[in-house]
């Protein structure tokens, strides 16, 4: 299921909107009027709706692996990996070839990803 939603709040000329990735918020809007609101809310489902497009699709690119830059804060170095995500859809696993039986592959449980940045560094 998504992780956002909109509702619109008829009467009321209100828009909740409810996010629970990462972490769970909720915003309430006020519009000037019942159009306004209703344009708010079909513009905000409209991104919704493309986001977990996106979403779907880079998951898919995960399930599948990929090859990903990963940056290491302690030395300010990026060095090549592939990703993966486990049989069990729980973890997000690295190393220098997926499967890899070596002391190389990483892994780190998928709750404990804020997020992964996708594109140009």
């Amino acid at each position: 299921t998504s992780g956002s939603s909109v509702s619109f709040l008829a009467g009321k000329n209100v828009l909740e909107v409810q996010s629970k990735v990462p972490y769970a918020q909720e915003y309430i809007l006020a519009a000037s009027s019942e159009r306004e609101a209703e344009a708010w809310h079909d513009d905000i489902q409209a991104s919704i709706r493309a986001e977990q497009a996106e979403m779907d699709r880079l998951v898919k690119l995960l399930d599948n692996g990929c090859t990903m830059h990963k940056y290491n804060y302690s030395n300010s170095k990026r060095s090549r990996r592939y990703f993966w995500v486990n049989d069990c859809g729980r973890e997000l696993c690295w190393g220098r070839v997926k499967g890899d039986q070596k002391d190389d592959t990483q892994k780190v449980n998928l709750r404990e990803c804020i997020g992964i940045i996708y594109g140009p560094m």
